[in-house]
């Protein structure tokens, strides 16, 4: 009874008149003196774990009353003297305490091994219990990046992933991730991807909807993948709602961006003057200018810019910066019988073009960009006390437009500064023959690509506590579908071209065309659209009979993926299975298996048992460390398994053989009866079977100092057989058929893992942080049934997978002399003449060719990977940064960005460093030469592979600068919300290579950003 409804009563009877009724007054008297002396009163309290650090996000209840613990673990709640207060948060025990009429409270969480859990494959796990290899990032460490592709936030977040970016354009941005490495030369090495337990893409989630992110490494994370889990698996948990109040969180930010490094091509002047010298040296090294000296000084003084233009294309197409803007909204609670997590999210990432502003259409003044917009709900329902339910539904929108131009920075690179001015004195595009793509005309002229993307899963699990059948077993049941539909639609149309020249007679400027104006036409008959139907039954069990812990998990699943199209289902099918044991919090085992199969193979060789077994030791649970202050916690585990890969290259059904539309064959004395034929392709192999991967790990987590120092140390090896490979060095051209793909081929992968993270008690006023990993891993080739060479060091054997091979350059020949010096082997790529490089033989046989190519420099994915993170925090201030590198990586500089003239391309302004010997123009670089002599051809002998061209491609990067404030409590209280921070933050803000010219991590194409951003993050 409230203090109002005794109000009320006693109103009623004080105001009733009869003397019988005096006792029911005094007694209602009383109740309302009850009511005074026990009344509710405003509590503030403050959680803290073990070592004194606040807890966040603790979960204060009191009956229907429930609150969260702030960052500093502040806490206020109404109760009255008796009430039953309860504290609680994942990864520590709950604490539960009658309240006794204080005005504050101090409650203390000790964590514990059994709440702490980590993801594993279809299931959690005790942290302490875990002896697998998981790398895990959380949610809010992605946000710090803001990306239209998720994959290129956790570059450098997490030990064993390597990140390769392929594409930088916003919305398209899809890099290559290995883990530990590249396994297979030959078959794919992508891992998978999960999100909320079933394979579904995750590049185009919002950050604010991840839990966490997780990696899984070795056989034991692995092995109840089986047949297609050799890659590794990238695990995504969105979040979900706990039991509280509602709580709304708006994230938002904004900002410009401007290209980390643009490609640096010299001007007309130097254009012109280069033009020169290789013309000439073309020529028998006569100089014979097309350019005279009149040329070159319009050139260089813009006094004609009609027939001497000297245009930068990027400047001319590209904005300086551009705008950014994100924006996000959630909201989560419930009580224990429904739990909501509701997400929406709304990403604009214009691009670099510059707009069109005389566009006649406002749809064609924008020249590009990519939108996104995310949704989720997670709902969790509490049926009774047998069953639960759950629905997770989550998608995302993605509107992407493109200048109607495949491959547009592409034709930058490959128009010279001089051609013509893009818009004619009478406003028509400029263009001729030889380039007519004009890249302003291609950017405003041609139109528009747009596309939209739209990807949506569902889940559906209802679940089963089995406890009456024996405590701990539970039985759940999910069905999740993902579909993925992309329409295209292209607003195009072409353009004339207007070439002006002097005519002789008038003097006045007469223009050529080439091509028509036409008017824009609409195809929409392109698109994408594949769906995936996945089907689960799982159990679980998880009991404890003294010292004796079990935690168990078997499941069935299947998965059929469509591609629209003439395309036939891929379908997976099998079971996998988890048994851990821990003995007395400290010796640890756990088996793991998938039996499951893959429609690749031929009928009765699908199916495969893949096992892996793991041991853990707990040390510091031994009486020789239990009470050790400096070491709080020392694991040491092991994993030993097999598991597969069914992506094995070589194209599906490779059990069957295949015939292919041959040549025509003309019958008959007129020559008019042509018959097509069939041609025989590779012989099928019926026992073509999947990549199989023996992995072996040993591992280390250790914690310090009050568990304020953290290390984790992982050492691995897998050995791969099974690898497609043909038998190329036994097969003799006269046979006329292409071999069966076999398994034959083998890889070794080893390599090592090494974190390290020191964080300040949280209950001081200057908190602090420092975080570190670094990994490396290398493959090397152990057989590739390699046709038979001429020499040892051709063999790719023994070689790092998709090792570089190429010729050894040691310099450039000085003259004419040294070239037909006997003793001077013979280039066999093409005339060669002084200024050309010079290649080492590296068999002694005079001659130089395919047989003097070795292994030079390392492949783009580097060996060793690494990331420092550091922070502080002081009063409502704080700060992070973070830095991220690789070592041992190549970059293999080729095409028009790098080779001068290159299919009458651009000059790259390192080609100012050519070999040049004019001494009548006054022009001899020999000495300081550091690029080969200059040619309007593609010089066979200079525009090869080798170490010319090699360059060391390691970099280190200021990732992340983070500026923050939140305001005062007390501010924030008076504002009505429960938190407020403001920030400044700026991605790749700095890079340290040996490459000054380019980005060392994305050298061409669309250019990698820089971006600056202020935010705001509230909390209500």
């Amino acid at each position: 009874m409230n203090i109002y409804t005794l109000l009320v009563s006693t109103k009623n009877l004080l105001t009733y008149n009869r003397p019988k009724h005096w006792l029911s007054t005094f007694f209602v008297m009383m109740l309302l003196s009850s009511s005074v002396a026990f009344a509710q009163t405003d509590v503030t309290g403050t959680v803290t774990d073990q070592t004194n650090n606040y807890v966040e996000g603790a979960n204060i209840s009191s009956g229907s009353l429930n609150v969260i613990s702030d960052e500093f673990g502040g806490f206020k709640i109404n109760l009255k003297a008796g009430d039953n207060l309860i504290v609680s948060k994942k990864g520590f025990k709950t604490v539960t305490q009658i309240y006794k009429s204080k005005s504050t409270i101090n409650v203390t969480l000790l964590q514990s091994s059994g709440d702490s859990t980590v993801n594993v494959a279809y299931g959690k796990q005790s942290i302490n219990h875990l002896t697998a290899s998981i790398s895990f990032i959380d949610g809010n460490e992605l946000y710090k990046t803001q990306i239209q592709n998720l994959s290129s936030a956790i570059n450098g977040r997490l030990n064993g992933l390597t990140v390769n970016p392929l594409q930088s354009e916003p919305g398209s941005e899809f890099p290559s991730l290995n883990i530990r490495g590249l396994g297979s030369y030959n078959g794919n090495n992508t891992p998978l991807f999960f999100v909320d337990g079933f394979e579904a893409p995750y590049e185009t989630l919002s950050a604010v909807e991840i839990e966490t992110l997780s990696v899984f490494k070795d056989a034991a994370a692995l092995a109840p993948f089986g047949v297609r889990g050799a890659n590794g698996v990238i695990w995504v948990t969105t979040k979900r709602g706990e039991i509280g109040k509602t709580r709304i969180n708006f994230k938002a930010r904004t900002g410009f961006s401007q290209p980390i490094q643009l490609p640096n091509f010299v001007d007309s002047y130097n254009y012109a003057s280069l033009y020169n010298e290789a013309l000439s040296n073309d020529n028998g090294r006569v100089y014979n200018p097309r350019y005279s000296q009149a040329d070159l000084a319009a050139y260089k003084d813009g006094s004609d810019p009609i027939f001497h233009p000297n245009i930068n294309w990027y400047d001319q197409t590209l904005e300086k910066t551009i705008p950014n803007y994100e924006a996000n909204l959630t909201f989560d609670g419930g009580t224990k019988a429904v739990k909501y997590f509701i997400a929406l999210g709304y990403l604009n990432t214009p691009k670099l073009f510059k707009e069109n502003t005389d566009a006649v259409e406002s749809r064609l003044k924008s020249t590009g960009g990519a939108k996104r917009y995310n949704f989720r709900s997670n709902v969790d329902v509490t049926l009774n006390k047998v069953f639960d339910a759950s629905i997770s539904l989550g998608g995302s929108i993605q509107d992407r437009s493109f200048p109607n131009y495949t491959n547009y920075f592409d034709l930058l690179a490959a128009t010279p500064p001089n051609v013509y001015a893009p818009i004619n004195p009478d406003g028509s595009y400029g263009g001729n023959a030889i380039y007519p793509n004009n890249p302003i005309a291609a950017l405003y002229g041609l139109g528009q690509r747009n596309t939209n993307a739209r990807t949506l899963q569902t889940n559906f699990k209802l679940n089963e506590k089995l406890d009456m059948v024996t405590p701990g077993l539970s039985l759940s049941q999910e069905v999740a579908f993902l579909s993925y539909f992309q329409g295209n639609y292209f607003y195009q149309r072409d353009y004339a071209r207007f070439s002006p020249s002097i005519d002789p007679l008038s003097g006045a400027i007469v223009y050529s065309k080439l091509g028509n104006d036409k008017p824009y036409s609409i195809d929409e008959s392109q698109y994408d659209e594949y769906n995936r139907d996945s089907y689960s039954i799982q159990a679980d069990y998880k009991r404890a009979f003294g010292l004796n812990s079990f935690q168990g998990m078997v499941n069935y699943r299947l998965s059929k993926y469509v591609i629209d199209g003439n395309n036939v289902p891929f379908v997976s099918t099998g079971f996998a299975g988890r048994l851990s044991y821990a003995y007395d919090e400290k010796y640890l085992a756990e088996v793991d298996f998938a039996y499951n199969g893959s429609d690749n193979f031929a009928p009765g060789k699908r199916f495969g048992f893949f096992p892996a077994a793991s041991l853990g030791w707990i040390l510091s649970k031994e009486n020789f460390l239990k009470d050790n202050s400096f070491l709080n916690f020392l694991k040491l585990r092991s994993s030993i398994g097999v598991v597969g890969n069914d992506q094995i290259g070589g194209g599906r059904f490779l059990y069957q053989g295949y015939y292919f539309g041959g040549p025509s064959v003309i019958f008959g004395n007129n020559g008019n009866s042509a018959f097509g034929t069939l041609a025989e392709g590779a012989v099928g192999n019926v026992d073509v079977t999947w990549e199989k991967n023996l992995m072996f790990n040993v591992g280390l987590d250790a914690q310090f100092l009050n568990n304020q120092l953290q290390l984790t140390f992982d050492y691995f090896r897998n050995q791969r057989s099974n690898i497609l490979s043909t038998r190329s060095a036994i097969a003799p051209a006269i046979l006329g058929v292409a071999l069966p793909f076999e398994n034959l081929g083998k890889t070794n992968s080893s390599g090592v893992e090494f974190s390290l993270g020191y964080s300040s008690p949280k209950n001081k006023e200057f908190t602090y942080y420092v975080t570190g990993n670094v990994s490396y891993a290398r493959t090397k080739i152990v057989n590739q049934e390699e046709i038979t060479r001429s020499q040892d060091y051709l063999y790719r054997t023994g070689k790092s997978v998709n090792q570089p091979f190429g010729l050894t350059a040691i310099g450039f020949f000085q003259s004419q002399a040294e070239i037909d010096d006997p003793k001077t082997p013979i280039q066999l790529f093409g005339p060669v003449q002084p200024g050309d490089v010079k290649y080492k033989d590296q068999n002694n046989d005079g001659f130089i060719n395919d047989d003097d190519v070795t292994a030079i420099g390392y492949n783009d994915v580097p060996l060793i990977s690494g990331s420092l993170t550091m922070g502080a925090q002081y009063k409502g201030f704080d700060i992070m940064g973070s830095f991220y590198g690789v070592a041992n990586r190549s970059i293999y500089e080729s095409g028009p960005y790098f080779w001068a003239f290159n299919n009458n391309g651009q000059v790259p302004a390192i080609a100012e460093g050519r070999w040049a010997y004019y001494p009548d123009q006054g022009i001899d670089t020999r000495a300081t030469a550091n690029y080969p002599r200059l040619s309007l051809t593609n010089n066979l002998n200079n525009n090869r592979r080798s170490t010319l061209w090699t360059k060391n491609g390691n970099f280190l990067r200021l990732k992340n600068l983070e500026f923050g404030y939140t305001i005062p409590k007390t501010i924030a209280k008076k504002l009505k919300v429960e938190n407020i921070r403001f920030y400044l933050s700026a991605t790749n803000l700095f890079t340290f290579s040996a490459l000054d010219d380019i980005d060392p991590e994305f050298p061409v194409g669309y250019p990698q950003m820089k971006n600056y951003q202020f935010g705001l993050n509230v909390k209500f």
